[in-house]
Parts: structure tokens; C-alpha cells; sequence
């Protein structure tokens, strides 16, 4: 996707702008599929910015895949944070390794793989106390980030929240 077709994706969908993209002078174009209020749900794992899809040369519907999916996960999370009743719905949709959104998820990243190296960022109960992978249920990995830390299984290319 060209950076011009990215900029008006962007003002079109949530007229915002982004003010910087990631610059680790280190990045390996390891992806994150955070969720975002962005059309672009691609970060880097490290600092947490954004990643220009035009600066990797991915694919124009493989973005489009993940903007749809993204502005989805987007709007369970709000769902749960704006009207009253859902919010045990959304917990569990998003908190279910199961679930429709998460099984979306993880199928775009199964897509992904062959193109770019990416980890599938799972939003695991905060109130569970079990940093075990959920898909294979391996211990999983610590890895302090710029800003933060997850759980990280290199098997199923998954990283937890804290």
C-alpha cells in the first residue's frame, strides 16, 4: 500500500493523523497485532508505535484484512467499556483464545507469517494469574520491552498481555 493510499485510508476512516511511526534502529519488522483505535492495528512490539505498512511493502489487502479485523476487536472492547450489560460478553470474546474475534485473529496471522514475521497479541484475563501459552498451554517467555513486558511463545508466535 502506498504511503498516499495509507494517509487517506487513515483520514477517512478515524480523521486522525499519525505524529510518528516506529524508528528502533534495531527493528527486525517484528509485528504486533495490537489492537488500535487506527486503521493500522500493525505496531512494533518494542516501542509500541505504529508501523508504516508502506515502509514494508505489505500487501494492500493484506492491510485492508487487518484493518477490518481491528476496527472488529475494536468495537467488542468498546462495546464492553460503553453500554452496560455487555461487559461479560466482551470479556469473554476477547479473553477466549476461542472465540470468533481471537480465531480471526489468528487465522490473519497464520496469512501473515508467510510474508512478515508476526506475533498475534492476545488480551489474556488480567485477573488470571496463568502467563501459559493458550494455545499449545507451554510456559511462556518474558521479554521486557522499551516500554513494557509480555509473555511471549515463539511456537505459536503469541504474546500476552501483562
Amino acid at each position: 500500500m502506498s504511503e498516499q493510499a495509507y494517509k487517506y485510508l487513515e483520514k477517512q476512516l478515524f480523521n486522525e493523523k499519525v505524529s510518528s511511526y516506529c524508528s528502533c534502529k534495531n527493528q527486525q519488522y517484528v509485528l504486533s497485532m495490537m489492537v488500535s483505535y487506527s486503521p493500522n492495528p500493525v505496531r512494533c512490539i518494542n516501542c509500541q508505535d505504529l508501523i508504516n505498512p508502506a515502509s514494508i511493502n505489505m500487501p494492500t489487502d493484506l492491510f485492508q484484512a487487518l484493518a477490518e479485523w481491528s476496527i472488529s476487536h475494536s468495537a467488542i472492547q468498546w462495546l464492553g467499556f460503553q453500554a452496560e450489560g455487555y461487559e461479560s460478553w466482551t470479556d469473554t470474546e476477547l479473553h477466549n483464545i476461542n472465540s470468533s474475534i481471537n480465531k480471526e485473529g489468528l487465522d490473519l496471522r497464520k496469512h501473515i507469517k508467510h510474508e512478515f514475521p508476526v506475533l498475534y497479541w492476545y488480551s489474556r484475563d488480567p485477573e488470571a494469574n496463568n502467563t501459559n501459552c493458550p494455545i499449545c498451554n507451554s510456559h511462556t517467555q518474558e521479554v521486557k520491552h522499551m516500554y513494557s513486558r509480555s509473555f511471549q511463545c515463539n511456537k505459536c508466535d503469541i504474546a500476552l498481555a501483562p
